[in-house]
């Protein structure tokens, strides 16, 4: 087994602001953990928001309250979790085409770095959507395209998403061995984290997500408890010994 002790050292501190940060069922407190934020996400949301409000960038208010084609209270968890895919997809085959092949691991990590803040950005914006849709729709909330989805359609979709990270910081954690950096790690950690919250925000609706999500992610689990992600541990139950 791989050892990755870099990743260990911010283990628990990530795995207490998952466990603060994840919601219980019947609790309003589905906000994702106060540190994963920095300023420059906070700007960078502003940027980004027009993908989770519909195809027309001007038809929503501030509060997220669109009239577009798939915009505002019409949007549902799914729709967020398509629209991450469709984003967060590329960005990762990108990265990793870009740094699989002969390229310096001084400039592999800086291109890691760049494009881990883009998803990181993308994910926080997530988590704030996907918690004022349930604020306000509660369980009427899994909506894709104006359809709702059953547990094995959202699990689907999720399972897709973190499959996709898992992957991605896999590679990234591999190639950038020899060079990483501190912002490098904590990146890590802050994608792991707000996409455990995800995962908690989802559960609390779905009661039976991880029954038909698990199966959907058996290849990313080794993954996981390699790099100890231990909020991913956490929130997936995964056997950890």
């Amino acid at each position: 087994m791989r050892s990755f002790t870099f990743i260990a050292a911010f283990a628990s501190l990530a795995f207490t602001a998952v466990t603060s940060a994840l919601p219980l069922v019947g609790s309003d407190s589905l906000a994702a953990p106060k540190w994963v934020r920095s300023p420059a996400v906070a700007a960078a949301d502003i940027e980004t928001r027009d993908i989770f409000y519909g195809n027309d960038p001007g038809n929503h208010d501030g509060n997220g309250n669109g009239n577009g084609n798939n915009g505002g209270s019409n949007r549902g968890i799914g729709d967020v979790l398509d629209g991450l895919n469709g984003r967060i997809g590329p960005l990762s085959q990108d990265l990793t085409n870009r740094i699989s092949g002969s390229i310096a691991a001084d400039a592999a990590l800086d291109i890691s770095i760049t494009v881990l803040g883009q998803i990181k950005v993308l994910l926080t914006a997530a988590v704030a959507e996907i918690r004022a849709i349930i604020s306000v729709r509660g369980g009427g909330a899994l909506v894709l395209n104006g359809q709702t989805l059953d547990a094995r359609g959202i699990a689907g979709i999720l399972g897709t998403l973190i499959i996709t990270i898992v992957k991605l910081l896999d590679v990234v954690v591999r190639v950038t061995a020899s060079v990483r950096t501190q912002v490098l790690l904590t990146l890590i950690v802050d994608i792991s984290a707000l996409l455990s919250v995800i995962i908690g925000l989802v559960v609390t609706i779905v009661g039976n997500l991880l029954v038909v999500l698990t199966p959907l992610i058996t290849v990313v689990v080794r993954i996981i408890v390699d790099l100890n992600l231990t909020g991913l541990i956490q929130v997936l139950k995964i056997p950890y010994n």
